[in-house]
């Protein structure tokens, strides 16, 4: 057994070395892109253990014995690159992670790639009174809570101490977005939304209704594709309550439906709206949140990968997409303008590194973008294209809920608050002024 698996070791080597020699090529690998993009997808060394960068080529390994002994699970050709993006933002889901697991050390000419649709630019119509009317723009409202009963389960609720405030963060994602969706297809966008009705899910429906009609077909096809197990399938058949099953099963599969909706739709931006709230919250010995006296905005973009966080086939593939494309750099350069126009409209700062917020010092990277982060959320990582998940205001700062108790707007026969059109108008104004932006370099680099 030791000799052939020496001889497997020797041969894997030298499959490794051919790979490097059929590389020579005038192409090479644009090292100064990968760099830029590697200061904001590696958070932790662990994450070098699962790829190379050759003068030639990416080549990516299922894990650090296979970068020992040089099994590449899948390698991408200098000359490839172009396609491979196409091809990249083409296919989804499944589809891309079994293309990823059988490319293998195979090189495909450019004629193979052709089949996929080039990436479309960024066009803003100065002359014409729909200045947007050639973009398609994703919004995703975040969570699903359709009453207060929900939004406590959802644990989405802000219940403000000494005083009889309530209001929950689906209800204002869900504002933002009817906001800003009327006020981009006014601009002429065509616009998604993945919360098309309040309460509603990514999958058209109640977190309830899906409960008593999709679960049990759901869990039982997950079972049988080994998605979970038997174990796990029991609990939340048998013992879980409606909650259990809501936060171990099923929000994980709204967010890759959320991403599954949105990457269909192939949008040229993508917005995720969330509101904020002050870490480390304090509470009330009723178990009410204790207001703030700090506000600040943040958004977040695609990177930072953890330790643990490249062990699945498709998490290697969303980075390899991610490293080779440039959606982070188009994704910080967006946020930069969503961040800044939170602090025009809403005067409210970007965060500061003075706070020193766990999830910022642990789990992701600064962009160098004041409040614009990297951070490898389910759905940064999953969307194609680019993207920002923002991070509003805090909630629970002393001025900011009294705002957002005023509900004396009305919205699809909802009483809104109206700082929830401000928000949406903060994010609109952001939309134009990157689409302006992107515009006018693609006129430069024609004349």
């Amino acid at each position: 057994m030791k000799q052939l698996g020496n001889k497997f070791a020797l041969r894997c080597a030298i499959l490794y070395v051919i790979i490097l020699a059929s590389c020579s090529t005038p192409t090479e690998i644009d090292t100064e892109h990968m760099s830029r993009n590697l200061q904001f997808m590696v958070k932790d060394t662990e994450i070098g253990n699962f790829y190379e960068i050759t003068d030639s080529a990416i080549l990516m390994f299922a894990n650090i014995e296979d970068k020992k002994r040089k099994i590449v699970e899948c390698a991408i050709y200098a000359d490839e690159i172009t396609g491979f993006i196409r091809l990249a933002r083409n296919l989804y889901g499944k589809e891309y992670v079994n293309w990823y697991k059988t490319k293998g050390i195979k090189r495909f000419a450019s004629s193979y790639y052709d089949k996929f649709k080039p990436i479309e630019k960024i066009f803003y119509d100065k002359n014409s009174d729909k200045p947007l009317r050639k973009l398609r723009i994703a919004i995703d409202a975040g969570h699903i809570a359709g009453s207060v009963e929900e939004a406590l389960m959802e644990q989405r609720i802000v219940q403000i101490a000494n005083n009889e405030t309530v209001f929950y963060e689906s209800l204002l994602t869900f504002a933002t977005a009817s906001f800003l969706a009327d006020t981009l297809q006014r601009a002429g966008a065509e616009v998604l939304l993945t919360r098309k009705e309040f309460g509603h899910t990514a999958f058209g429906s109640t977190y309830k209704s899906w409960l008593k009609s999709e679960f049990k077909t759901q869990i039982d096809k997950d079972l049988a594709e080994s998605k979970i197990d038997s174990t796990k399938y029991i609990f939340l058949t048998e013992e879980a309550d409606s909650a259990q099953i809501f936060h171990k099963y099923f929000k994980f599969l709204n967010i890759r439906k959320r991403a599954e909706v949105i990457n269909d739709f192939s949008p040229h931006i993508t917005v995720i709206l969330h509101y904020n709230i002050d870490q480390p919250s304090e509470f009330s010995p009723d178990n009410k949140l204790k207001t703030t006296t700090r506000n600040y905005n943040m958004a977040f973009v695609p990177g930072s990968f953890m330790n643990g966080e490249l062990q699945k086939p498709a998490q290697r593939a969303a980075f390899l997409r991610l490293l080779l494309s440039g959606d982070i750099n188009s994704s910080v350069d967006f946020s930069d303008e969503v961040v800044r126009n939170y602090t025009k409209t809403l005067k409210v700062a970007p965060v500061s590194s003075d706070f020193r917020l766990s999830y910022l010092d642990k789990g992701s990277l600064f962009t160098g973008k004041a409040g614009v982060y990297a951070r490898n959320l389910g759905l940064t990582r999953l969307i194609k294209g680019t993207i920002c998940y923002g991070e509003t205001f805090c909630q629970n700062h002393q001025d900011e809920y009294q705002r957002l108790a005023d509900t004396s707007l009305i919205i699809n026969d909802l009483k809104v608050p109206k700082r929830t059109k401000e928000v949406a108008m903060s994010y609109y104004q952001a939309i134009e002024s990157y689409c302006k932006k992107m515009s006018q370099n693609e006129e430069q680099k024609n004349h």
